[in-house]
């Protein structure tokens, strides 16, 4: 496979995949108004996948170091696999009620209610199954996430006593409901036994 080992190229690959990572629900706009925000969401999952297998059977497959993508995955026990199949049911439930609350909410709103309760579950929930790192720092990164989500339900319902059409709260709501599952999807991917995952093993 094909491995980057360059720090400089890895951080501009961060870069890129964050610039598409958030920038994804803006494609609805360029592609259709005809569908709903979700419906979007699902066609760009496919997506995903069929890339990714492209690529495995490609940069994946082929290059100097490293193993093949069909030899690397052979060396995962079924319960890894199981987990990783849950992490990503987890993600794209979380997800796909994330743009429903988008769609009612609007995106300023619900990504970070949706994004910041999921990642301050996840610190909380993986603190607890492995604590590690400094709790102080954690502790103040997720008060300053929930902090965050506060703001922007005030901000939401200060939108709408000045709106003269009144809507519920739905949208908060969902978008409260997909960061509550995503939440866990960090613990579920990261359950795996360090001791029996082979994947890290060095190659000689």
């Amino acid at each position: 496979m094909f491995i980057v080992d360059q720090p400089t190229l890895a951080v501009f690959f961060c870069l890129i995949t964050m610039l598409c990572w958030g920038s994804w629900s803006n494609g609805q706009k360029i592609v259709t108004q005809s569908a709903p925000l979700q419906v979007f969401y699902r066609d760009y999952v496919y997506g995903i996948v069929l890339l990714s297998l492209i690529l495995a059977f490609t940069l994946g497959s082929f290059g100097e170091e490293g193993r093949p993508f069909l030899e690397d995955i052979q060396q995962a026990t079924l319960q890894n696999l199981a987990l990783a199949l849950a992490g990503g049911i987890l993600f794209n439930i979380g997800n796909t009620l994330l743009t429903v609350g988008i769609n009612l909410s609007g995106i300023a709103i619900a990504m970070p209610v949706g994004t910041g309760l999921s990642m301050a579950l996840g610190i909380i929930v993986n603190y607890i199954a492995k604590p590690d790192g400094d709790l102080t720092l954690l502790a103040i990164g997720g008060g300053l996430v929930l902090v965050s989500i506060g703001m922007c339900a005030l901000a939401y319902l200060a939108r709408e006593e000045d709106s003269e059409e009144k809507s519920d709260n739905k949208g908060i709501w969902v978008a409260l409901a997909g960061g509550l599952v995503s939440g866990f999807f960090f613990l579920v991917i990261t359950s795996r036994s360090s001791k029996n995952y082979p994947f890290r093993r060095k190659i000689n």
